[in-house]
């Protein structure tokens, strides 16, 4: 099956892993942060495919 994130790929990919207690840091620019809204969305992809 394949997942449309549309979220940011690296941001996504460390904010799954802190999801599942791995520290992978954050990136660094020009990628920045997730914002809020991006976060949840994270969140969202991890309760439902993880």
């Amino acid at each position: 099956m394949l997942l449309k994130v549309g979220n940011g790929l690296f941001q996504t990919l460390k904010e799954l892993l802190k999801c599942q207690g791995v520290s992978a840091g954050f990136c660094k620019e020009p990628l920045g942060k997730l914002s809020p809204e991006k976060v949840e969305r994270a969140k969202e992809i991890y309760k439902n495919y993880l």
